[in-house]
Formats: C-alpha cells, structure tokens, sequence
C-alpha cells in the first residue's frame, strides 16, 4: 500500500483588522499529493516557478523545496534503475547553463564517461562533437571496447551589421569534419543529441536562454536536472519510439504517471511488477494516477 507523502510548510497569513493588515502565525499547512503533482507536471513542461505559483496557488518557496526533494529523489532512482542497458550507439555533446560561471571542466567529462561505462554493457559506437575533453574521456572509461569519432561543424563568419533578430541564431554550416578516433565508427553524428538538447531547453525552464529563469544555486539546478531527464525517460513517450525510452530499454513495462514518479522519489516505491529491487527502492504491483 503507498501512503501519500505530505510536504509540511510553515505559513503565515493576513487578517484584515481595522483596515489594515496584521500578520499572524498559523499552524502547519499540508501539501496535499494532488498539489504536490500538480506542480511537479507544471516543472516537468517548463513552467517557471512563479508562473507555477500563480497556476498551482502553491506559495513559491513551497514549489522550490519540493522540486528539490523530488528531484533528489529522482537523482537517486536514476542511478538505481539505469544498470546493464544494451545500448549500441552513443552520442556526447554538451548542454550549457548558467548558474554562477561557465566552467569548461575536463574532470567532470571523465567522472560522466566513467559513470556512463559503468552503465553501458559490450562495446557501442561513440560520436561526440569536438570538445578537447571527450577524447581522454572516452579512452580512460571505454579503453578499446567502443569505435569512437568525432564531428565538428564549422560555421560560417556572420557580418558585424547582421540585423538584432538574427543575433543568436546559428550561422549556416559551411562545411562538417569527421574524424575517427578509435577504430572505424560506421555512423558519425550527433544530431540526436542536439535535437535532445533542444528538448531540454524546452522542458526545464532553467536552461531556457537569456532570460532570467537560470537557476540561483547549484543544488536546486543539479535537483532539476535530475527531475528532467527521469520524466523524460519514464513518464513522456517518444513520437518515434511510441512508448517512453525506459519502457524502450527494457527498465520498465509502463508509461509512468507523474504521481507514479512522485511516489517513487519521495517514498522509494516503484511502480512495477516483479519483485524486484533497485537498491532502496521496493518494486510493488500496480501504480496510482
């Protein structure tokens, strides 16, 4: 049986009083499970906070805190489920935010690709664009047990008086350089991984481009990745696929509700068949819209 999980707030609330206002301290108020999913379908579409706030009636701070315990959650169940996939292609390219600073880090690349080798079984196909760190990267965790190649694009040099509407468009590709870099990949692209990038900007409201929706501490931003990509991969189906890309890889045998994914990441129940276990994570029968 799931028992639904409350997020207790402290709250304070006006009473009219002589036609001013006074502030008093009121009791506890109960996030109801409704609400609680209510708001994280709002993040998981790319709804800003406050315009979640204002759709939800969810005081702002209330929606922050729970995104980052669901997406805590999420982290957690990710890393349990996501173990022994098949996968025969792989491609790499980077998602760029604002937190603090932009930071072109080396040793993240080699902890992701080391994490990702743990991950993957046999020996996939690798692409990735030219970023100097995929290539130690992908030596140091893969070895010989992949074909790696990477791709670069080359632009074309836009005048200085190109016209304000087209200021961050791309630049049209005049030309595209593959290189193989362990053995002798038969596809080298990455084009899938850029049209994921695109629906990553469009979902996660954080990495949405010049506006001031960036994330003010690393937490809430690494919580919200977090949330992304575990409804991404199972509780959104794919167009192509037709089925969401966990059911694809064999992780899961249903299309998950968002109260299902809430339920998983704050009580660490999962909604499948089996009897199996993902770490502290207990399989049961069914699930809950």
């Amino acid at each position: 049986m799931i028992v639904d999980t409350n997020i207790v707030v402290s709250a304070r609330a006006f009473y009219p009083l002589q036609g001013q206002f006074r502030i008093m301290d009121c009791p506890m108020n109960i996030l109801s499970r409704d609400k609680q999913v209510a708001a994280i379908a709002a993040l998981c579409e790319g709804v800003s906070v406050r315009a979640t706030e204002r759709l939800t009636g969810v005081n702002r701070g209330t929606i922050l805190s729970l995104g980052v315990r669901v997406g805590d959650g999420c982290a957690v169940l990710h890393d349990a489920m996501m173990r022994g996939l098949h996968v025969s292609r792989i491609e790499l390219d980077e998602a760029w935010s604002f937190v603090a600073k932009k930071q072109r880090n080396g040793e993240n690349c080699r902890a992701f690709l080391a994490d990702l080798r743990a991950r993957v079984l046999g020996a996939p196909e690798i692409s990735s664009d030219g970023f100097p760190a995929y290539p130690d990267a992908v030596e140091r965790a893969f070895g010989v047990e992949c074909t790696f190649g990477t791709i670069e694009k080359h632009y074309a040099v836009e005048t200085a008086g190109v016209e304000a509407a087209r200021r961050y468009s791309p630049a049209a590709v005049v030309s595209v350089t593959t290189t193989d870099v362990v053995g002798s990949p038969s596809r080298i692209s990455t084009s899938y991984i850029e049209r994921q990038n695109l629906t990553l900007r469009m979902q996660q409201r954080r990495f949405t481009r010049l506006t001031n929706a960036f994330s003010k501490k690393l937490d809430n931003h690494v919580a919200a990745v977090a949330l992304y990509v575990a409804h991404y991969n199972f509780c959104r189906v794919h167009e192509a696929l037709r089925v969401t890309p966990a059911m694809q890889l064999g992780v899961t045998d249903h299309i998950w509700t968002i109260g299902e994914l809430v339920d998983a990441a704050l009580e660490g129940v999962l909604p499948a068949p089996g009897g199996r276990r993902y770490g502290r994570f207990t399989v049961i029968d069914g699930g809950r819209e």
